[in-house]
């Protein structure tokens, strides 16, 4: 077994050997960027066994419809299965902080819930609808640069007026194979 012990959000995943656990207990102020480091490169990595700030983990755990649910938890959800481990109080450090902690472990999926989906289109619509949480699709798409986003929305089989929060990692995947075959066709 071999341990690399390195700067987490300085590190090239892509260099991690196949299968590679990551571990670690990341600072408080750099875990989404350390996470969407780790997704750019998820189907490489084993398990990750993270102890993360509980506010974030429990966003991360959060479901659709729920205030906690964003861009990482939709991100993540085609290609990891998360669950916690422990929660962690601030009684376990010394000193103390002020916050409590929570581990987490990202079990990679056998397979991506989407195999159809391309990872980019996933990704823009993800942004697009988690960037302006309290627009409706319509508006969020719009300003993302959506071509006709009523067409694709309706094309998804989704209603333009609900806002990216309430959408479930599948719906979110049925607008991006919407905006690939647009693309596709040519019309987008």
């Amino acid at each position: 077994m071999e341990i690399l012990e390195a700067d987490a959000i300085g590190l090239d995943y892509s260099s991690l050997a196949p299968g590679a656990a990551v571990a670690g207990n990341l600072p408080y102020y750099a875990s989404a960027p350390i996470l969407f480091g780790l997704l750019e490169h998820t189907g490489g990595t084993g398990p990750w066994i993270l102890m993360l700030q509980r506010e974030v983990a429990d966003r991360i755990r959060s479901e659709p419809g729920t205030k906690g649910y964003g861009t990482l938890t939709a991100l993540l959800a085609p290609h990891r299965v998360v669950s916690l481990v422990s929660n962690v109080g601030p009684g376990a450090f010394h000193p103390a902080p002020k916050v409590s902690s929570a581990v987490l472990r990202f079990d990679p999926r056998p397979a991506p819930l989407f195999p159809d989906v391309d990872g980019e289109a996933y990704r823009r619509v993800v942004k697009a609808a988690f960037g302006t949480r309290r627009k409706t699709l319509r508006n969020s798409l719009r300003a993302a640069g959506f071509d006709d986003p009523e067409a694709t929305l309706a094309a998804a089989g989704i209603d333009p007026g609900r806002r990216g929060e309430t959408l479930a990692p599948a719906e979110l995947a049925d607008i991006a194979r919407v905006l690939q075959r647009r693309l596709v066709g040519g019309s987008g």
